[in-house]
């Protein structure tokens, strides 16, 4: 079961690199890029894109921003 949870654990971690870079390219559109930190959060049983969150935080007052839709953002 071990290797089951290493498997998931690291389709979890690649899903959500791959949504901190679209929510980057986002931020450097606007120019916030050098205003947050973007960060994903997920439960361990869901670790689908889907199923990750993303979110904010503000580097000025570390508050947080989020959970955002990153499909709503991007224009889909």
């Amino acid at each position: 079961m071990t290797e089951l949870n290493n498997v998931l654990d690291a389709r979890a971690e690649f899903a959500a690199r791959a949504l901190i870079t679209k929510m980057e390219r986002i931020l450097e559109k606007h120019g916030d890029l050098d205003r947050y930190d973007v960060y994903c959060e997920w439960y361990e049983d869901d670790a689908t894109e889907d199923d990750i969150e993303i979110w904010l935080r503000d580097r000025n007052d570390d508050s947080r921003v989020g959970p955002l839709d990153l499909a709503t953002m991007m224009g889909k």
